[in-house]
């Protein structure tokens, strides 16, 4: 009998450590959300969201979610951050959170693939994305302890209409790229 609790505590804690291994905290401090949109059909502006939070939960039937405060936005022109941020575009004060949360989660050759929602600007629509997996290994956060890291990159357009978000059309073009970099620790 006792054998056999012990290779059971053995096996659950197997199965533990394998399930919790897919689950990730979003390391802000080595993540990013970028973009880039066109202006007068000739230029391109570069902009970031800074300090993207959430959790990856990779198993089957996990779940993603990833948040970026609109009031982090910055193209490093800060006249241009602060009408982005107005009622033109953005609206931060009234809509200071976009964030992304899937509904399904599917293991890929590459990585995952996501299906579910972003909410921007009061407004939530359906996205699919390709969430990359860049490769692994260990890294010191910020609280200076070492863990086992990941890192993803996610590539999509969206047209800021869709969202409620026409300010500038059409000097400044209605389809956005975003690019999404995160490093995130495995819990």
């Amino acid at each position: 009998m006792r054998k056999f609790l012990v290779a059971a505590l053995f096996a659950s804690t197997a199965l533990a450590a394998a399930v919790r291994a897919e689950t990730h905290k979003i390391d802000s401090a080595h993540s990013s959300v970028g973009f880039t949109v066109s202006h007068d059909n000739c230029g391109t502006i570069f902009g970031i969201f800074a300090v993207p939070t959430g959790k990856l939960d990779l198993k089957d039937g996990g779940s993603v979610v990833i948040a970026v405060k609109t009031e982090t936005l910055n193209t490093g022109i800060p006249a241009r951050d602060k009408h982005l941020k107005s009622n033109d575009f953005f609206a931060s004060d009234q809509f200071p959170t976009i964030k992304f949360e899937s509904e399904k989660v599917e293991k890929t050759d590459t990585g995952y693939k996501l299906t579910g929602n972003l909410t921007m600007h009061g407004v939530t629509k359906p996205l699919v994305v390709d969430l990359v997996a860049n490769g692994s290994g260990t890294a010191k956060g910020m609280d200076g302890k070492e863990s086992a890291v990941e890192g993803f990159n996610a590539t999509f357009t969206m047209k800021r209409s869709d969202f409620g978000m026409p300010g500038g059309a059409p000097a400044i073009a209605d389809e956005v790229k975003l690019m999404v970099a995160l490093e995130a620790a495995k819990l």
